[in-house]
């Protein structure tokens, strides 16, 4: 009796649950994705900001001067004020960025990098600093984005051993003791600073 009341079930099932025929998921493209909203609302397409814009993260993507003419169109076309370079350059490769945007006025403001090579060798912070002070009076105005010296952690390997990074005031750059709130335990023969 209880296996034919299996079959019947199973028998049951198979009618009920029969495949669903819709669309094909391979076949199913974003692209094609029109939905329809169901509510009447006044709809307001921002095309253009209402106040200038500063973009504060991009990158040295333009390659020629014609592109950089084009982007700064693109930004006219936005209501993108100015565009914040976070170039991470130090030396020749800094001066030739800056130069590429420097003749479009103050549509781009320049960051120079942190030259971080050779970090743990004696007489490396004076060099930086130095540096520093060269893409200051080149122009730069802020100092960004960091990313590893190639042995290990870069940054990450200062910030563990005491150093916080530097700071660009006007028109120097100077090293400081980090405030108590900020500091890490200093490495013996490594400066402290912060950035600010």
């Amino acid at each position: 009796m209880f296996k034919h009341f299996v079959y019947f079930v199973a028998f049951i099932n198979q009618l009920a649950f029969q495949p669903c025929h819709s669309q094909d998921a391979q076949a199913l493209k974003l692209k094609d994705f029109r939905p329809q909203s169901i509510y009447k609302v006044p709809v307001t397409i921002v095309k253009r900001a209402k106040f200038p814009v500063v973009d504060m993260h991009s990158h040295d993507y333009a390659k020629t001067p014609e592109e950089v003419v084009k982007w700064v169109k693109t930004m006219d076309g936005a209501g993108i004020e100015k565009t914040i370079i976070l170039s991470g350059a130090t030396g020749r490769r800094f001066d030739s960025i800056y130069s590429k945007y420097a003749v479009r006025g103050n549509r781009f403001e320049i960051w120079c990098g942190f030259d971080l090579i050779g970090y743990d060798k004696p007489g490396w912070s004076e060099k930086a600093v130095r540096e520093l002070e060269r893409c200051v009076k080149m122009g730069a105005r802020g100092v960004g984005e960091q990313w590893s010296a190639g042995g290990g952690g870069g940054a990450d390997d200062l910030v563990r051993g005491g150093f916080q990074g530097a700071q660009v005031n006007s028109a120097r750059a100077s090293t400081f003791p980090c405030s108590s709130r900020a500091s890490t335990a200093q490495a013996p023969g490594r400066p402290r600073v912060l950035v600010l």
